[in-house]
């Protein structure tokens, strides 16, 4: 392995130790959680102290003062629920429903009972109704068909926004609205799809603010409107004068305004900022009802903010933290000079009395769970996981404290430890513990002794004054002692004083104790007791003024006339932490799950929260720049020494970059033998000629470099021609693949890339010979089979692949066809084979046994058997396609032989039925005559007639192919539907057929004598040379019955 390879894993390794030092806090909002098993949809605040809560399946709840009710409203996803107490009597509620619309109730004995529902034009109940505002004269609606109004004492809706002449009322065209906002006096702003909707509630003029744009929310807050639309946010005067537009970079579809604090909210995320310039992000351990706009509220005297998830209520506090908060706080304490704190990512951080930022200074083993933080003696100590008393020689850096501190344990308490005491000495330090009822000192030396007066006796707290050597110590049921030097003496009068939990004594000439039970709070010398149920702690400020701490918030009381005097309490939306709360220098220091609260008592404009600090460098990250300033020099000398090595290795992979161009050159040209490909052999013997070493090598390849770039242009242009010479080519052709080919030859055109261009001119090339090279073996089939003779099995099947196979091309790939194209391939050598000959004389042989018997009287038919059996005697030696299509002519003479004799027997059979017709008329009383016998006789005989047209038809079809040379230059026809061509054929099947019978077999009427006449007169006989001369040449043809109606 290289020195390279051995310094890559180390820098990995290096960056590996620098991420590990990063924390990353999950925020969090501070919620407390109420679950439903129900998919809910929408809070709506009633009152001070209540809330409805809709669901997504018609329910909702009512949540009070320790109340909660629920009902069952039996239809869809419950958008808004509006009390309106404007009337004497039961409270009404306004529902907003889904597909259900506007609907009043009232809650009696226990059930929501219906009172109206509420039609609107064309959509009738079957709207959405997505907000409510109650007013003294109007209730307004934000439904999905726009903006509706209902005025005091009217049961009918009134569209406010689209107008009564809008498309949407007229057709029902959705219009969607989605919340509704009151500005105190002045307005009503609406949230919708197409701006924010604003009426002025002096005038009820109505205008749209933002026009065009998808407002998705609105809120008033401060007297300012707020209105969120696609990464911004709009704020409004309530005149709607725009004050100013907040560029958001995320998406957001409600907000809402506690304090100073924003909230944006959209699916699964909320996004917080005091300041609309400093945003933080917060991801939700469970979604916001989608589609839904009231999911949040303010709880009105409690100080938290109600907002709503898929399945639960969250209760969040006003105090948040989250713009400061490193995690929760566990523990603090402080030495009188420097405050320290633990918190729940067991990172300690120092403050400096005088400032307000704690800066991080020790990150504790991870395992460690630290319950309370003393400091003694220019030392930390921390009691961890209830048991174990450790030790930290604490410095004021966190480089410092990586590099210089160590941690002890100085204690293992066999039990619980109960309560504990850091308390500054001559020597040093002194560490009480408390643990189950025993007291145990620990000195500066680490030893370890037992208490022995407060054997027995149940430790709860330590109180000591600064500055003081007395210690007060509480106990749990044997009330409270004082003493110092490890001696320790009852004071009279708390011995029946039971659970006690804190303790603090006044500086006073006579000190007063205070002590805080778990019910009471007790000032021992004036017997004064207050009920405290629940609390934790006492801080002691002056002599006049103390704080106690609940479970939520802080309590400020003062000492008045012997009395503890409630005087304010302040943050109920918060838990303090007891162990991580001390008084310095008249000053409160509260820790809690969301930061550390400073508070001036005696300047409510001081208070603040302490601001972390963990962007600290550490020894971590000393080793890591060290490492790299090593890697630097490492990596400098392993270059050096490759520096030449490396700058051959380059050349040689310049000039095998040229080569590989040339190639691709190379690969160009094979489709042009010309100029080009010269000049590419030229370059390729001046790229062999390089020398690596030669002291101008990289000018020659510079050069050389530019001539293959100068080939390469050149060879683009002539590309690009050529590519559109394909396209040209391409386009002439009904093919499946040509659109592709066009539009793939187009888009290689526009990269002006000449290797892309080559490879598409290489494959239209090769698609071009291919649809060639298939189409011509196509067209030289059809040629060779156009005139040949169908047999079963041989040329019919020929015929057909071919047809598909032409339209085969215009659907498919020429890819996919390759299967056909073999088997049309296979049937043309069949054509050729002793099957295909053997099934052809097969064929003809039987076609001639149809014929055979009119040989005996008929010459023309003779000739045509003598015909046919000197072809089959010389099928074998004749070429085949040849033969096919002599066979053909053959055919389509014996089809008219054949078709020849039918007429005739048509003719004959005709004749019969006349006359049988005009027999009988001939016996009847009452005879007809003329046309109404013809008649009658067309009607009897007309399956005969009908099917002589049809063959006089096929006669000509078959004339057309064997004696098209007397059809162009004797019989001219222009017509062969017209009389004469008729006559003619029905003379060729019998001469003699009775003149009175041709108009009644042609379905005529009159003398056909002069037909007759015109035909051989000005027809036949000036072309009876000419047909004498055909007949002797042609003795098979129809010509030959035609010469004899010359005669």
């Amino acid at each position: 392995m290289t020195r390279l390879n051995l310094i890559t894993p180390l820098i990995l390794l290096l960056l590996a130790m620098a991420g590990c030092n990063k924390n990353e806090q999950h925020k969090t909002i501070g919620e407390k959680e109420f679950y439903f098993d129900e998919q809910l949809a929408s809070i709506s605040t009633d009152g001070d102290s209540g809330c409805w809560i809709g669901s997504g399946t018609g329910d909702i709840w009512y949540i009070g003062d320790h109340v909660q009710r629920s009902y069952n409203i039996g239809t869809d996803r419950i958008y808004k629920v509006a009390a309106d107490r404007r009337e004497p009597g039961l409270v009404k509620y306004w529902l907003g429903i889904r597909n259900s619309g506007l609907q009043k109730r009232i809650v009696a004995d226990g059930h929501p009972t219906l009172l109206n529902k509420y039609r609107i034009p064309v959509k009738g109940y079957s709207y959405s109704v997505y907000d409510i505002l109650v007013t003294d004269d109007m209730i307004y609606a934000a439904t999905s068909q726009g903006l509706y109004g209902l005025k005091m004492g009217n049961d009918t809706l009134t569209p406010l926004y689209p107008g009564e002449d809008s498309e949407t009322v007229r057709t029902g065209r959705p219009f969607m609205t989605h919340n509704i906002c009151r500005c105190g006096n002045s307005c009503v702003v609406v949230a919708s799809q197409y701006g924010m909707i604003r009426i002025d509630l002096a005038t009820r003029q109505v205008t749209v603010k933002h026009e065009g744009e998808r407002i998705y929310n609105v809120s008033v807050a401060d007297n300012k409107i707020y209105a969120i639309s696609d990464n911004k946010l709009y704020i409004d005067a309530p005149d709607g004068t725009t004050l100013e537009v907040v560029p958001l970079k995320f998406s957001a579809h409600v907000h809402h305004k506690v304090g100073k604090t924003h909230y944006f909210i959209d699916g699964g995320h909320v996004v917080l900022s005091e300041n609309l310039h400093d945003f933080v992000p917060v991801t939700l351990r469970r979604k916001v009802p989608q589609y839904c706009n009231n999911v949040i509220s303010t709880e009105g005297r409690k100080g938290f903010t109600l907002m709503l998830t898929d399945n639960a209520l969250w209760r969040i506090p006003h105090h948040t933290g989250i713009f400061n908060v490193t995690g929760e706080i566990l523990a603090a304490c402080t030495d009188g000079t420097n405050l320290y704190y633990v918190n729940s990512a067991n990172e300690i951080y120092r403050q400096d009395c005088n400032d307000s930022v704690a800066t991080k200074i020790y990150n504790l083993p991870g395992g460690e769970t630290v319950g309370k933080l003393m400091t003694a003696g220019g030392n930390l100590f921390y009691i961890s996981n209830q048991r174990k008393v450790v030790r930290l020689d604490i410095h004021n850096t966190f480089l410092q404290n990586e590099i210089m501190t160590t941690s002890k344990v100085i204690y293992d308490a066999p039990t619980k430890i109960t309560a504990s005491y850091a308390k500054e000495t001559e020597n040093g330090y002194t560490i009480y513990v408390g643990i189950h009822d025993e007291l145990v000192c620990i000195d500066n030396d680490n030893r370890i002794n037992t208490v022995r007066c407060m054997s027995g006796k149940y430790i709860t707290a330590f109180y000591s004054a600064p500055g003081s050597n007395t210690i007060y110590i509480s106990t749990l049921n044997k009330g409270v002692f004082c003493g110092c030097d490890n001696n320790f003496k009852l004071i009279s009068n708390t011995q029946d004083n039971h659970f006690i939990r804190d303790i603090a004594v006044t500086s006073e000439h006579i000190p007063l104790m205070m002590m805080l039970t778990n019910h009471h709070l007790i000032l021992n010398e004036f017997n004064d007791t207050t009920e405290t149920k629940g609390f934790n702690r006492l801080l002691y400020v002056n002599d006049t003024l103390f704080y106690t701490m609940p479970e939520h918030g802080i309590q400020q009381y003062l000492i008045n006339n012997g009395q503890a005097v409630l005087t304010k309490e302040d943050f109920t939306d918060i838990r303090f932490n007891p162990n991580a709360s001390f008084v310095l220098d008249g000053k409160v220091y509260l820790g809690s799950d969301i930061g550390v609260l400073k508070i001036d008592p005696f300047n409510a404009n001081a208070t603040k929260w302490i601001i972390f600090n963990s962007n600290v460098s550490d020894i971590r990250m000393a080793l890591i720049t060290g490492s790299f300033v090593l890697i630097l020099i490492i990596t400098t000398l392993v270059a050096y020494r490759r520096k030449k090595a490396a700058h051959r290795k380059m050349i040689r992979m310049q000039i095998d970059d040229l080569h590989k161009r040339l190639e691709g050159l190379s690969a160009i040209t094979g489709l042009d033998n010309g100029n080009d490909k010269v000049n590419i052999d030229t370059l390729k013997k001046e790229l062999e000629q390089l020398c690596v070493n030669h002291k101008n090598i990289n000018e020659q390849i510079t050069m050389m470099s530019e001539k293959i770039m100068q080939t390469n242009r050149n060879i683009g242009i002539k590309l690009s021609k050529l590519l559109n010479k394909q396209i040209e080519q391409i386009a002439q052709f009904d093919a499946y693949e040509m659109p592709t080919l066009i539009e793939e030859s187009h888009e290689a055109e526009a990269t002006d890339n000449t290797e892309y261009i080559m490879q598409q001119v290489v494959k239209n090339e090769k698609w071009l010979t291919m649809f060639t090279t298939e189409t011509e073996r196509l067209e030289e089939y059809r040629r060779n089979v156009e005139g040949t003779i169908m047999i079963e099995g041989v040329t019919d099947i020929m015929v057909s692949q071919l047809a598909e196979l032409t339209e085969s091309i215009r659907h498919k790939k020429l890819s996919e066809l390759r299967e056909d194209i073999r088997q049309l391939d296979r049937q043309y050598r069949y054509l050729f084979s002793r099957d295909a000959l053997k099934k052809a004389e097969q064929y003809i042989t039987t076609r001639r046994e149809k014929i055979a018997p009119m040989a005996e009287t008929d010459e023309v038919a003779a000739a045509l058997v003598t015909h046919i059996d000197r072809q089959i005697a010389g099928m074998g030696s004749k070429d085949r396609i040849e033969m096919l299509r002599e066979l053909y002519l053959t055919d389509c003479r014996i089809n008219q032989m054949l078709i020849r004799k039918e007429i005739a027997d048509n003719i004959r059979e005709y004749t019969e039925l006349r006359e049988s017709v005009i027999s009988e008329n001939e016996k009847r009383v009452v005879k007809k005559f003329d046309t109404k016998l013809e008649l009658e006789i067309a009607d009897h005989t007309s399956f005969i007639t009908e099917n002589i047209e049809r063959l006089i038809a096929s006669f000509y079809r078959y004339m057309e192919k064997t004696d098209k040379e007397i059809m162009n230059t004797v019989l001219k026809f222009p017509n062969l539907s017209a009389q004469s061509p008729k006559v003619l054929v029905l003379l060729i099947a019998d001469a003699k057929v009775k003149r009175v019978c041709l108009p009644g077999i042609l379905g005529m009427f009159g003398n056909m004598n002069p037909v007759i006449s015109r035909l051989i007169n000005n027809r036949l006989k000036p072309g009876q040379d000419l047909l004498k001369e055909y007949a002797e040449k042609h003795p098979t043809s129809m010509v030959c019955y035609i010469l004899k109606l010359t005669e």
